[in-house]
């Protein structure tokens, strides 16, 4: 097992330090909770390497070269994350370059009679010296929260000195065979609201996306006579798009794009999908004559 932090996170990054607006907080920018939690992993990991990262803080790298990938935060950090989007960002990064990934926040946040978010407070040798009442509301918060974790991505809460600890429990239980944990490796894309299954379902396809993915389905609730837009439909008008003229397509359905989709599809030149309804009273009637 090797660990790798990004070589950002052991300086006093600006971006931990943000007001309950995402704003950064000039106050709060001497915190060194950064480079505490950093010396804290070399003094416990004596292989840990320093690097840029492509997602997340940490890295574990697992044997046969698999990643978990950890995006550590102090509760602060995590709420001014959500004002500006930035976690989901992060979340959705970390997904489609680790096996697995998951949310670290040092501290608790919990919340108050008028659904306040309230978090918890620490000295600079990381001791606890109370709480913190902020302007979040919970509602939005928690609702963050649903969409990370069920999206596919744990948030962890933790007090910053069983940091190491908890990256070697994470990484003993991503090391157990794949039947342990039977569908729990899959990964989704996250946004807030969280995409619908059918979305989901789209933006996989290589060089689709979320964007890409909204603008075929309005373009098929547009021509559909219902003004609804299901995975078949979408899926039909989307195989046809080859035959659509650039200018008439969902913006962002490019040559390149249509012909990866179909080629995805396993269409070739010619086949495209359709769908049709069978007559249910000939259908009847056949059965009836015996045929």
């Amino acid at each position: 097992m090797l660990v790798v932090i990004d070589t950002n996170e052991g300086t006093d990054r600006e971006k931990n330090h943000v007001d309950q607006y995402g704003r950064p907080d000039r106050d709060k920018r001497t915190d060194s909770a950064n480079v505490r939690a950093v010396a804290r992993l070399k003094k416990y990991f004596k292989n840990l390497q320093e690097t840029p990262l492509s997602s997340g803080d940490i890295n574990v790298i697992l044997d046969g070269g698999k990643v978990l990938a950890i995006e550590r935060k102090r509760c602060g950090d995590f709420l001014g994350s959500i004002g500006n989007g930035r976690i989901f960002r992060q979340v959705e990064n970390m997904a489609k370059n680790a096996t697995w990934s998951c949310i670290m926040i040092e501290g608790l946040i919990s919340f108050d009679q008028d659904d306040m978010a309230v978090i918890t407070t620490y000295d600079k040798q990381d001791r606890r010296t109370g709480t913190e009442e902020t302007q979040w509301k919970g509602v939005s918060v928690r609702g963050a929260m649903y969409a990370i974790q069920w999206s596919g991505c744990p948030i962890i809460t933790i007090e910053p000195e069983q940091l190491p600890n908890v990256i070697v429990d994470l990484a003993n239980f991503c090391a157990k065979p794949m039947e342990h944990y039977q569908s729990m490796g899959r990964h989704r894309y996250v946004t807030f609201p969280p995409l619908t299954i059918t979305e989901e379902i789209i933006a996989s396809f290589p060089g689709v996306g979320t964007k890409r993915t909204r603008s075929l389905m309005k373009f098929s609730k547009e021509l559909n006579d219902n003004k609804v837009a299901t995975l078949a439909e979408t899926l039909a008008w989307g195989s046809n798009l080859d035959k659509i003229h650039k200018k008439s397509r969902p913006e962002g359905w490019g040559d390149i794009v249509v012909t990866n989709f179909r080629g995805t599809l396993g269409l070739d030149q010619g086949e495209y999908l359709d769908i049709k309804q069978e007559n249910p009273k000939k259908q009847v009637k056949g059965k009836q004559n015996g045929k």
